[in-house]
């Protein structure tokens, strides 16, 4: 049994756009487009679950926010393209193996370069983010997932998680650039409300090694994910419906410390990416602009990224 304390800090984008595009890794556009950032700063309380049979490993793991935390700051960009613009395709080039600095833009994530901004607003954002899952561990040579056994092994691991994911947006200002002239302007209340159900298998490899006291374990695992969300505008009187499937990878580094026989502190970092690719269809609401959307058949592509660290801190009490 291992309760912990866990702070995660990444950020949550969310991109669509574009003109007459074609499948090709790197495509001229003129056209418009929308880039919304939530950033993802707050803690989560968790606590998981152990079984050890053997070279093999069962845990169950829960973590929450218990409701809503701030979360950072949110901005909203909409952007002209034109000059024109380029549009990739491809999934990213990102992290420990390719380097942190994202190709498709300057300090972010972006499949559209060139772009400029004719609106840009920031809110303040809350957070309500659950997740409960599932890993396995095996050993096939060597090695034993008991942290009171000394030695080096190799091991496999496979997991699948669901989580729950809702953002609510605040108090919006910024600025728009209309017929040449720049407004500025504010919004006030709650403006969008964005919820996320999220549905992730992994598989990787990793090594753990156990000292005397002392026990570090490191990891690599490849995800596949499936995301449905819920996009509310509440001045806008509109609902979006989206739907994607994506790939990442996940790392995580774990420190063990025995204070006794039965009581193991830990500390683990681990650090995350997610791109997904997928379509976006209006439902619409009240008020002219929701009317005329529930007359078109809209399928909008769009595409959320996730980025993430998050440091756990954590104490397990053996049972055995």
């Amino acid at each position: 049994i291992a309760p912990n304390v866990q702070y995660n800090q990444g950020r949550f984008i969310f991109e669509t756009g574009g003109g007459n595009l074609i499948p090709s890794s790197n495509d001229r556009s003129y056209g418009s487009g929308s880039r919304l950032t939530y950033a993802r700063e707050y803690p989560l309380l968790g606590i998981s679950a152990i079984y050890i049979k053997k070279n093999w490993e069962f845990q169950l793991q829960g973590n929450s926010t218990f409701g809503y935390r701030n979360s950072g700051n949110f901005r909203d960009e909409d952007f002209y393209m034109f000059t024109p613009s380029f549009y990739s395709n491809r999934f990213a080039h990102y992290g420990p193996i390719y380097g942190y600095d994202p190709i498709w833009g300057k300090n972010q994530l972006t499949r559209f370069s060139g772009a400029s901004n004719w609106s840009d607003f920031d809110s303040s954002l809350k957070a309500n983010d659950s997740i409960a899952g599932f890993d396995v561990r095996y050993f096939p040579s060597g090695g034993s997932p008991n942290p009171n056994v000394k030695g080096f092994g190799l091991f496999v691991i496979g997991g699948y998680s669901y989580e729950y994911l809702k953002f609510i947006v605040n108090g919006s200002s910024g600025s728009q650039l209309n017929s040449g002239k720049i407004y500025l302007g504010y919004l006030n209340g709650e403006s969008i409300s964005y919820s996320n159900s999220i549905n992730e298998i992994k598989y990787g490899i990793g090594t753990q090694t156990n000292f005397q006291r002392w026990g570090l374990e490191v990891s690599f695992s490849f995800v596949s994910s499936e995301i449905k969300s819920r996009d509310f505008h509440r001045y806008r009187a509109l609902t979006f419906l989206e739907s994607a499937y994506g790939k990442g990878w996940t790392h995580t580094i774990k420190f063990n410390y025995k204070l006794s026989e039965n009581l193991i502190l830990n500390l683990n970092w681990t650090e995350s990416f997610r791109e997904f690719e997928g379509k976006s269809h209006v439902k619409a609401g009240f008020g002219p602009e929701s009317w005329y959307a529930d007359l078109i058949s809209f399928n909008q592509q769009y595409w959320p990224y996730s980025v993430q660290n998050q440091v756990s801190l954590g104490v397990s009490v053996l049972l055995f």
